[in-house]
């Protein structure tokens, strides 16, 4: 085989490459990974199942659920499109959407609220699936993603029935055209994060609660963590208590060392200070107490607070000041960080500082 021929055959190899896996199919991916994944769901089926008819009940796919009517409901099928499945099975954002659902108490809200250990049971074994339950799952994910964007812009309770003195108001508009419109030409998480309040507050309660789940996760007892730290110090004990902080506090940090040294107490301040904690550096009581919780307390506490952050309006001004009634705190902000704060004086129990926004 001469040179000549070794370079035709090299730049055919090279321009077919180059154009298989450019081409894009149905589901949004690449040709190249969709060639060796299997056919599993039969969609002509599905989207003749979901040609909802005049005998179609929406109480037999959510139950009790009636956040939405059966003819807001029918309006997304119009086109009978399936949205959340393609012939491969789940699409990216059905998993991206079960994979929200699942941490939904990092938002203060409850995972089954929206179906989702239904979800999870029906979507298990998509390839064994009858076409009823694919049917069953699709409506479900359409169903709970709707109640979900909306609740995750608006809020899920109506402020003025539990406060009547509450002034404040979300001046955004939810809708079940837009919400429909977005989830067919959007992933799943650049909808969710455009829902989300912009207050740098809202992020701020959200990175904790994630932050409060993944500890949880670890199932720490106060056995498991080294006291009386010293630099240079070396145990099993504080390899696990390093993992933890580059899981929650300080991803630069080198999870497999054994030893306390200055990056590791670095992260251990930085621990403390997202967590409300005086910042010692040091494996303090409180620092034990809020490294081995085990209650879903804080979980609940910071999703009133978040759910609080919908009922105002979604965007904020590049510069505005927050009254912080609680903490007694006057709080100036510019381009969403904290650039002045000063005490300030609140009302009492009989004459109530009024909740309100204004200029």
């Amino acid at each position: 085989m001469n040179v000549k021929r070794i370079l035709i055959i090299s730049s055919f190899v090279i321009a077919n490459s180059v154009v298989f896996v450019s081409c894009k199919n149905d589901g949004g991916e690449n040709a190249l990974t969709s060639f060796f994944k299997p056919t599993v769901v039969d969609m002509e089926a599905l989207e003749k199942k979901l040609s909802l008819d005049s005998t179609f009940s929406l109480a037999n796919v959510v139950g009790a659920d009636s956040t939405f009517s059966q003819s807001d409901f029918l309006a997304i099928y119009q086109n009978t499109k399936a949205i959340w499945y393609d012939k491969y099975g789940l699409t990216e954002n059905a998993t991206k959407l079960l994979t929200q659902l699942q941490i939904a108490k990092t938002e203060g809200f409850e995972p089954n609220d929206y179906f989702f250990t239904e979800l999870q049971s029906l979507t298990k074994n998509v390839e064994h699936a009858p076409i009823a339950d694919l049917q069953k799952a699709e409506l479900l994910m359409s169903y709970a993603y709707l109640k979900y964007s909306k609740h995750l812009l608006l809020g899920k309770i109506i402020p003025l029935e539990i406060d009547k003195n509450w002034q404040s108001k979300n001046d955004s508009t939810w809708s079940i055209d837009s919400a429909t419109a977005w989830i067919v030409a959007k992933p799943i998480e650049e909808i969710f994060n455009n829902l989300r309040p912009a207050h740098p507050w809202y992020n701020k309660f959200w990175q904790t609660a994630k932050k409060i789940t993944r500890i949880t996760n670890y199932k720490i007892d106060a056995a498991d963590l080294p006291n009386n730290l010293q630099l240079g110090d070396s145990s099993v004990a504080i390899k696990k208590l390093r993992s933890i902080l580059a899981d929650v506090a300080d991803s630069s940090l080198d999870a497999n060392k054994m030893t306390w040294d200055a990056a590791s107490q670095t992260a251990l301040r930085n621990y403390q200070t997202d967590f409300g904690l005086e910042n010692t550096g040091d494996i303090d009581s409180a620092t034990i107490a809020s490294l081995t919780q085990k209650t879903d307390e804080n979980l609940q506490q910071l999703g009133m607070n978040m759910e609080r952050m919908r009922w105002l309006q979604k965007d904020f001004d590049k510069e505005f000041i927050w009254v912080n009634i609680p903490q007694m705190e006057v709080q100036y902000y510019e381009a969403g960080k904290l650039t002045f704060e000063m005490n300030a004086v609140v009302g009492k129990v009989s004459r109530k500082t009024p909740t309100l926004d204004s200029r």
